[in-house]
């Protein structure tokens, strides 16, 4: 089943959101959880709530990755450090369930700066998000996830960016997508196509905001019901026992380090208070196993945290 929705980097108050979803006979909208360069302003937890009780229980989870202003970065081994913070940030939001999708934002000028770095950060990122049990996805435009299609790190499905529209067309199938060969993930559950925009000399606007206008296949959205409130079907399980990044003592160390010294930058601060939030998650579990000790025993006696 294909269901329209709406993007929008500033969240609209939960009413408002509601009104613009009906004006297009729409059921979610794209939430912007974070990542290193994320626009998005508004979207946390606690507003999901407030949509939840407004009747919006569909929404599409995007994580903003490098771009081109840090073409160094677009790397394997940094694409797999962000795919784990973005599964992390899932679990903060309550979606942790195993295949929950999780969508990476690659836009199309990094592609264009540094084409094979910026697949394979995709990649590694991509590789991430599956070793946690997640089904990665990935956002861009037709020039970018056409090779990334003959990747063997390809992501399970994909968020299309190609703007042919200004307004709502009800007749939108992510299947059939101007720029997209029709083979390309293929499969029921594995596209979104956002189409109508601002571009050219004609905006994208709904009760005076602009927007972005999506249709996708129902399998690449998560519900809110029962798996916002970070239930799964193990009722032992806590959704904030996802790491946000492989252990490396080492690593940890000099992150503490330079939070510490005030050398950080907002990204490593936001992952310092990741990697908190897990080491507390970890300490309430009832039977951790050997390496989870160790990692608790590392977090208090090294880095000097109480997590419990």
């Amino acid at each position: 089943m294909a269901l329209h929705g709406l993007d929008r980097d500033g969240a609209p108050d939960p009413g408002l959101a509601k009104k613009m979803l009906e004006d297009i006979g729409g059921t979610w909208w794209n939430v912007y959880m974070g990542g290193p360069e994320s626009g998005g302003s508004g979207w946390t937890p606690g507003l999901l709530k407030q949509y939840k009780d407004h009747g919006i229980t569909h929404f599409l989870l995007s994580y903003v990755g490098r771009q081109s202003g840090h073409v160094s970065q677009l790397t394997v081994s940094q694409g797999e450090q962000d795919g784990a913070e973005a599964c992390q940030l899932a679990a903060q939001f309550g979606f942790a369930a195993a295949g929950t999708p999780v969508c990476l934002d690659l836009e199309g000028r990094t592609f264009d700066a540094a084409p094979g770095a910026s697949l394979d950060y995709a990649g590694g990122w991509c590789n991430a998000v599956r070793a946690h049990g997640f089904r990665p996805g990935v956002y861009s435009n037709p020039r970018a996830l056409i090779p990334l299609h003959e990747r063997a790190s390809r992501p399970d499905w994909v968020w299309v960016a190609s703007w042919i529209k200004h307004t709502a067309d009800s007749g939108a199938d992510p299947h059939n997508v101007t720029g997209m060969p029709d083979d390309l993930w293929s499969k029921t559950g594995q596209r979104a196509w956002q189409y109508a925009g601002t571009f050219g000399d004609g905006t994208c606007s709904i009760r005076g905001l602009l927007v972005d206008i999506d249709v996708a296949d129902s399998g690449v959205l998560v519900s809110s019901g029962a798996a916002v409130t970070g239930q799964t079907e193990d009722p032992g399980h806590h959704p904030l026992l996802v790491a946000p990044e492989p252990f490396n003592e080492d690593h940890l160390r000099h992150l503490w380090h330079i939070v510490h010294t005030g050398a950080a930058d907002q990204h490593q601060r936001q992952l310092q208070t990741l990697w908190i939030d897990f080491f507390a998650a970890l300490a309430l579990k009832p039977n951790p196993d050997a390496h989870e000790q160790r990692v608790l025993t590392f977090a208090q006696h090294v880095l000097h945290v109480e997590p419990a």
